[in-house]
């Protein structure tokens, strides 16, 4: 039987199962919601700049303003893996792990019109950014310059448009 958000298929009786984790308003509420939350933080954009100084206000913006979620990592608190790991979670809750961060990031500078792609590394259990700015790709970690746990506003640029020998040096060296 098909648990609440998820989906089963039973090939025996060829049947596929769907289970919704929240009701239509629900979801249209949380939606709009997370929609807002997009668009205040893109509020603050001056689309006269440069994609190098859209890329950084964002950086700076989520660096700044949200934290890394270290009570639901060390599991003192419990979240939902959407919560944990996205950037609804991020928008929600003010935190998430590197995956939420770097969807966060990817979904803004792609609505600024700026190419950035999510980076997952399984050796290194570890999400960050590719971004293209003038036609080179540049590698962006805001989880790694907001390194400070609970000090909101001490923001690095050591994991912010760096070449690939580069974000090596910062410890992104990964075989997959």
């Amino acid at each position: 039987l098909a648990q609440k958000g998820t989906i089963t298929y039973l090939p025996r009786i060829s049947t596929i199962n769907l289970s919704y984790i929240c009701s239509d308003d629900e979801y249209t509420e949380q939606y709009n919601a997370y929609i807002a939350k997009l668009d205040e933080i893109l509020s603050g954009v001056d689309y006269r700049w440069s994609d190098e100084e859209k890329a950084l206000y964002i950086h700076d913006y989520l660096v700044v303003n949200f934290d890394y979620d270290y009570p639901a990592y060390y599991e003192a608190v419990k979240r939902d893996n959407r919560e944990k790991y996205s950037s609804y979670g991020m928008l929600k809750n003010g935190m998430a792990v590197c995956e939420g961060y770097s969807e966060l990031y990817a979904k803004l500078m792609n609505k600024l019109g700026v190419h950035t792609e999510l980076v997952t590394s399984d050796e290194l259990s570890h999400a960050w950014n590719v971004i293209t700015i003038d036609g080179s790709r540049y590698f962006v970690d805001v989880a790694w310059d907001d390194g400070y746990c609970g000090y909101k506003g001490i923001v690095r640029h050591s994991n912010f448009l760096r070449t690939s020998p580069e974000i090596e040096v910062e410890n992104h060296e990964a075989k997959d």
